[in-house]
């Protein structure tokens, strides 16, 4: 407001006329613009009307939609990257190239979530069009919910899983060297049978060779013995007739014959010496293959003793046998992780039956009772002899431990999955049922954004 006074004139006597006369005009006051709402809310367009109703209220709100529209986005983003990492590398914490082809993978997922949510926050739809799409974002939640809460669920049994994977590992291992076991104390029966064929298929090793070299040479030194008992009886008849050069040429092939046998006895003495040397080393290496059969069920008791107490002492059997927890594939995991939740307990990979009973009996692996109707079995105790009463009371406290322990595996899994649902579904409820009246008017579409 401004105002200026008009003066009268002077020498005039009107009292009225005397006052000064005061006139207001109003200025028109200076526009003051809205302020936008944050760079976020901006970036991801939900600033997309006229600043009219752009309200203190309304920009505050939409800030929130903002933070809770990247929030869905990004869980959205990293539940599809964990399970097509686990995917990719069985494992859902390794760190590769293989994770960077996840990670874009689930940038798919990620943007369409994203648009869908946008496009359903910021919609001004009302009646069918509005319900048909909130009905197709509560299947796609639900789908999406029950494939990406596996890597959720991973995540949360992680100790179990990876216990039940040492305990499955060891199981697996002890049967392969039980096996080993019987395998080398049916080669210590085999060796101590006495049958030259059985060692010789077992050690690889004859003398063969030998033995005929060494009989090649004792027909050598018969068949020159015998051509020299020859030589001497033609020189007897030749002395008889006097036919002193047949003696002469006789006595030559004698000496001859002589040489060749001394050479062919030296040979001889060889052949016994290298037959003897064969048959030491066939005889060193069946004691040698014995005493590593005989070795080998003691070092299995060392190595089930090491490997089932880590915090023991590590022996020669661990050294021998080294042991190192198994891997396993992401669905090998969802297989464990669904054991359990029945409570089934643990396998034995790769082992027969008969190798199963015999690590239980010999080694003490634990294998638990079928729990059949408790019940029905707490009834029959007091029909029964202190030992075996005591024996089932420790298998129905075991069954009720079992039980227990899945109730609580089952409980944990669908709070996973009601975690993997309930990020998701914010959205939705705001949109449903929470929007504020300030927010909703903005997005109504009363005030378009101008065209150009």
């Amino acid at each position: 407001m401004s105002n200026r006074e008009l003066l009268p004139r002077k020498g005039s006597d009107d009292p009225v006329a005397s006052q000064p006369v005061r006139l207001f005009m109003k200025v028109p006051e200076a526009q003051v613009m809205p302020k936008p709402p944050s760079c976020m809310a901006r970036a991801m367009g939900l600033h997309l009307y006229s600043d009219a109703l752009l309200a203190r209220k309304v920009r505050i709100e939409m800030n929130f939609a903002a933070g809770l529209l990247l929030l869905v986005s990004l869980f959205e983003w990293l539940l599809w990257m964990l399970l097509f990492n686990g995917l990719y590398n069985s494992s859902l914490s390794a760190v590769n190239y293989k994770t960077v082809l996840a990670a874009l993978t689930a940038t798919f997922f990620g943007v369409a979530v994203f648009w869908f949510e946008r496009q359903m926050l910021t919609s001004n739809e009302r009646g069918l069009r509005l319900f048909l799409a909130m009905a197709f974002r509560a299947a796609y939640i639900l789908v999406s919910a029950y494939i990406t809460s596996q890597t959720f669920e991973l995540i949360i049994f992680k100790v179990p899983i990876q216990e039940r994977i040492h305990e499955e590992g060891i199981r697996e291992a002890a049967a392969q060297h039980y096996r080993e076991v019987s395998e080398a104390e049916d080669l210590v029966r085999k060796l101590e049978s006495g049958d030259p064929r059985q060692v010789a298929g077992i050690i690889q090793m004859t003398s063969d060779v030998e033995q005929a070299q060494l009989k090649d040479v004792q027909n050598q030194i018969k068949a020159a013995e015998g051509r020299r008992r020859r030589q001497l009886e033609q020189i007897g008849v030749a002395r008889v007739d006097g036919d002193w050069s047949r003696v002469a040429s006789l006595n030559g092939s004698i000496k001859a014959t002589d040489d060749l046998l001394t050479k062919l006895g030296d040979r001889e003495t060889g052949a016994g010496e290298d037959l003897i040397k064969r048959r030491n080393a066939i005889e060193a290496e069946r004691q040698k293959l014995l005493n590593e059969a005989r070795e080998k069920r003691p070092r299995l008791h060392d190595w089930i003793a090491s490997v089932l107490n880590p915090k023991a002492k590590k022996g020669n059997a661990v050294e021998i046998w080294p042991y190192q927890d198994p891997g396993r594939s992401f669905f090998e995991k969802l297989l464990i992780l669904e054991d359990l939740r029945v409570g089934r307990s643990v396998s034995w990979p790769g082992a027969t039956p008969e190798v199963r009973q015999g690590l239980q009996q010999e080694f003490g692996f634990y294998e638990p009772p079928s729990c059949a109707d408790l019940k029905a079995q707490r009834t029959l105790l007091s029909n029964l002899d202190i030992s075996t009463m005591a024996r089932l009371q420790g298998d129905i406290a075991d069954c009720e431990r079992r039980q227990a322990k899945t109730k609580i595996f089952n409980q944990a899994w669908w709070a996973g999955l009601f975690i993997a649902l309930l990020i998701p579904t914010l959205i939705l409820a705001i949109k449903a049922l929470l929007m504020p009246k300030a927010l909703r008017r903005y997005y109504s579409g009363l005030y378009p954004e101008p065209e150009g």
